[in-house]
């Protein structure tokens, strides 16, 4: 997909702005192998609120951190 297609694709996501954070802002075209997921992605984002998001994420932080925190003393 070209970018106006990204974009056209998932209007609630700034393509522009996340290829500029990771450094790669001569993309021209990607292949978006699960169109659906981005479109259902991009709409969630407006419709979940900011704090769901927030708890969601903190979750799956401590979750993947858990094996190294220290055993009980």
């Amino acid at each position: 997909m070209s970018r106006p297609e990204l974009r056209t694709l998932t209007p609630n996501w700034s393509w522009d702005t996340y290829f500029q954070e990771i450094g790669y802002t001569n993309i021209d075209s990607v292949d978006v192998s699960a169109p659906k997921f981005f479109e259902t992605m991009s709409r969630e984002l407006t419709e979940i609120p900011l704090g769901d998001w927030k708890s969601y994420f903190r979750w799956h932080l401590v979750n993947a951190a858990a094996p190294w925190l220290s055993q009980p003393s």
